[in-house]
């Protein structure tokens, strides 16, 4: 069952891959002179020490997201599990371009701000993302969607541990 439902939010998205990471615990910088291959290094890292999951949409959009405190029954066109360490309630989205692009400055520019602010404790959270839709039978507004993706955070056990981390980046 979800307990705290956070402010939507929206990403523009403009090469069909999305992410969400702990504002705290995760470092953008890889350098100017960092090639593609470090940069994936760099976010495969990220994915398995559990500060950063990111994941494929199927195609360039505005995606809104919805973060929910909890787990559910929710069902949506399909699904993945991994687990999350969070040092903050704060929690960033973002699109693999912003990544991208930040990685090479080292710094999180304004309008790449897609913060959520949460009241989630410090620990380690199984993280569930839901892509709600088919996105490739879309063609609609997506200001009249209500959620493309649903991510559920339930606080994990003790004794839970990386095992269930993602390895590859999922639906890509």
């Amino acid at each position: 069952m979800s307990f705290s439902i956070y402010p939507d939010t929206r990403v523009t998205d403009d090469c069909g891959v999305i992410g969400i990471v702990d504002v705290e615990q995760y470092h953008t910088f890889i350098g100017k002179s960092g090639s593609h291959e470090e940069f994936m290094v760099h976010i495969h890292s990220a994915i398995e020490d559990g500060i950063g999951l990111v994941w494929g949409t199927g195609r360039e959009d505005v995606w809104r997201i919805s973060i929910r405190r909890g787990s559910s029954n929710l069902e949506g066109y399909r699904s993945f599990e991994s687990m999350l360490h969070l040092h903050s309630g704060n929690l960033l989205v973002l699109d693999f371009d912003t990544m991208l692009v930040e990685s090479e400055s080292g710094e999180l520019s304004a309008t790449s701000l897609n913060i959520v602010e949460t009241d989630l404790n410090p620990g380690s959270y199984i993280c569930r993302v839901i892509q709600m839709y088919d996105h490739s039978d879309l063609d609609d507004d997506p200001n009249l969607r209500v959620a493309d993706f649903v991510i559920e955070l339930q606080a994990a056990a003790t004794n839970e541990n990386t095992a269930r981390n993602t390895k590859a980046i999922p639906w890509l």
